[in-house]
């Protein structure tokens, strides 16, 4: 068995700083074989003249770096693909307006709610809520009926609200559906590595959650 030495253990640090500038390091990997490598080192150093402990850490201290930059790469990849090429191209969305299940920071003019046919139901209403949960506004859904338009009826200007369908039998409340609305895209956004498109009012969304997309309306 060849013996292992800092020149070793060092050429395998370096060795894998120059995978990570190719983004293709496997990080858990890596550190698992740096790891044997260090335990090896151990075990095999003369026991009357060890290795300084500086040398260990600063091995450490190199194999941080390969760490860190292996996740910046894959940081800077997923920015590049959410900004440029990527099949969203959610560059693209910032002004445009998406529709989605999610809360709305109303301006004072009419709100257009998306909803599905009501089910059967003895009664069907379109519910608008604020931020606190509480009803501000309560209209009776028509059967059939697969839009509302809100007139903004006991909301205050600048408001976050939210928009629900409930079903009701009799006095039992048997269902509940989120109400679809168009909003601005303001930002786009990076987080836990998947793109998050923010609206006014501090409004936010994953983008999977986005059910059609269309310029601005005048």
């Amino acid at each position: 068995m060849e013996a292992v030495t800092q020149s070793t253990v060092t050429a395998a640090v370096q060795k894998a700083a120059s995978a990570a500038d190719k983004a293709s390091v496997s990080t858990a990997s890596d550190f698992e074989t740096f790891l044997k490598l260090l335990t090896t080192q151990m075990r095999n150093q003369d026991p009357l003249k060890p290795l300084d402990s500086t040398q260990f850490v600063a091995q450490l201290a190199s194999f941080s770096a390969v760490e860190q930059q292996v996740a910046t790469n894959k940081n800077l990849e997923a920015i590049e693909t959410m900004l440029a090429g990527g099949s969203a191209g959610l560059a693209g969305w910032l002004g445009a307006e998406v529709q989605a299940a999610m809360p709305l920071a109303w301006d004072g003019g009419p709100v257009a709610i998306e909803i599905d046919p009501a089910a059967p139901a003895t009664r069907t209403d379109l519910v608008v809520r604020d931020t606190e949960g509480e009803t501000v506004h309560r209209s009776r859904v028509e059967a059939g009926q697969t839009s509302y338009t809100w007139d903004g009826s006991g909301g205050e200007e600048g408001g976050v609200y939210s928009f629900e369908v409930e079903h009701w039998n009799n006095d039992e409340r048997t269902s509940v559906d989120a109400g679809r609305v168009f909003a601005a895209v303001r930002e786009v956004r990076l987080e836990n590595g998947a793109p998050a498109l923010m609206f006014a009012g501090g409004v936010k969304i994953a983008e999977p959650a986005v059910a059609a997309l269309r310029t601005p309306q005048d």
